[in-house]
């Protein structure tokens, strides 16, 4: 029985985005796809809006600083888990001359740039760390917090990345560049009833943004990071704000859709963590059609991509019947 408290709308935008998420690791010489691509990279910003909501949501049942401690303490340790194990399955998976030095250890291996999608879990550890001043600062001043952060967000974006260097090698890694996306998650948990209704023509005009600013940017020679888009900023925004907005979309809905929209959003953890190794053996395979054809090299992409996916769903249903069950559910 489908729960009538649960907001379908947020799965269904989680089961879109962890598919998107392996759209992007499943890209390989094509155009196309990779523009395709950029309109899902709103994928990752919206699943840091969502953990800041439901957090945020969880805090507030709390009836004192220790309990809460003790839920943010819960929660980081439900994702050092798989962090920890995923790290050193995929150290000797892909770093078969890995380094024993500290320092390597600590920059490569341990620092988000070990594999495909370790940084989200770096950027988790720091909204869990320091969500509590972010709590705090959203009550006081919350304008000032977001102006803040939007001006540290587009500075960095379009100044400071190409021209300096550690900022370039840091990546999109410091908390500082979500700030706006998890003060935004604790102000809709706290009453999204403040924001003006956002209309579904809207999220698909932002959307149009993401590609048409990562063309101008490429067409004027810029390498900066298209997490850090102000496109990318305003898309998810929108989108998270519409799915908290109309939680009951899909009440009328297909019973199949609600379903499966619950059903994928509840593996996007393990689909997340497990994608990297099933395209670690596959995606060598596409070098066979390196000269094919734009339309070929997309086709290539979406078979490899939806290869990936079912490979994940079922190697998380087989792992539901061990021990690893835990590591590899949301």
């Amino acid at each position: 029985m489908l729960s009538k408290h649960r907001n379908q709308t947020i799965d269904l935008v989680k089961a879109l985005g962890i598919i998107g998420v392996v759209f992007i690791h499943s890209l390989y010489n094509s155009a196309t796809a990779e523009l395709v691509g950029q309109i899902f990279r709103v994928a990752v910003p919206l699943f840091v809006i969502y953990f800041a909501y439901f957090l945020n949501k969880s805090l507030s049942k709390t009836e004192s600083i220790l309990e809460c401690y003790k839920v943010i303490w819960r929660r980081l340790l439900n994702l050092l888990k798989p962090y920890l194990l995923f790290t050193l399955l995929y150290t000797f998976v892909f770093h078969q001359n890995y380094h024993t030095d500290p320092t390597k250890i600590v920059t490569v291996y341990l620092s988000g740039f070990g594999w495909s999608g370790q940084y989200f879990f770096i950027i988790l550890f720091q909204v869990l760390i320091l969500f509590p001043l972010f709590q705090k600062l959203a009550q006081q001043n919350k304008l000032a917090l977001i102006t803040f952060s939007l001006i540290i967000y587009i500075a960095t974006c379009y100044f400071f990345w190409d021209s300096v260097a550690t900022v370039n090698k840091i990546s999109h890694r410091p908390f500082f560049y979500w700030a706006p996306y998890i003060v935004l998650g604790i102000i809709l948990s706290n009453n999204s009833s403040n924001f003006r209704k956002i209309s579904f023509g809207w999220v698909i005009f932002s959307l149009v943004l993401v590609p048409f600013e990562f063309k101008l940017l490429e067409n004027i020679g810029s390498n900066g990071n298209v997490y850090l888009l102000p496109s990318i900023l305003i898309s998810s925004c929108m989108i998270a704000m519409y799915t908290i907005q109309n939680d009951k979309l899909l009440e009328k809905a297909n019973s199949t859709l609600q379903r499966t929209s619950i059903y994928l959003s509840q593996r996007s953890l393990g689909v997340f963590l497990l994608n990297p190794l099933f395209l670690h053996f596959y995606k060598p395979h596409l070098a066979t059609y390196n000269n094919s054809t734009h339309s070929l090299n997309l086709l290539l992409v979406i078979l490899l991509t939806i290869l990936t996916f079912v490979s994940c769903l079922i190697t998380i249903e087989l792992l539901k019947h061990t021990k690893l069950k835990s590591f590899v559910s949301n």
